[in-house]
């Protein structure tokens, strides 16, 4: 099962690697595809949230994600 705290861990180490918001919402994208039939019930949503920063109206700051990070714990 990939759960929330699998997906903190890997968007914590995204966010490291530098704040770039397409870069981390591919990434994220790429998280979905590859674990969508063993998502923890309600990840689906949190992961979506992610893939749309890609988008002016959905983009988050670093300390957004950082605080989104915090919330998935």
């Amino acid at each position: 099962m990939y759960t929330r705290a699998d997906f903190a861990t890997g968007l914590e180490s995204q966010l490291r690697q530098g704040f770039d918001s397409v870069r981390i919402a591919r990434w994220a994208y790429q998280m979905f595809l590859d674990n969508a039939l063993e998502l923890e019930p309600g990840l689906k949503d949190k992961i979506m949230s992610i893939v749309l920063i890609e988008e002016p109206q959905f983009e988050m700051s670093k300390e957004e994600l950082e605080a989104f990070i915090s919330s998935l714990r």
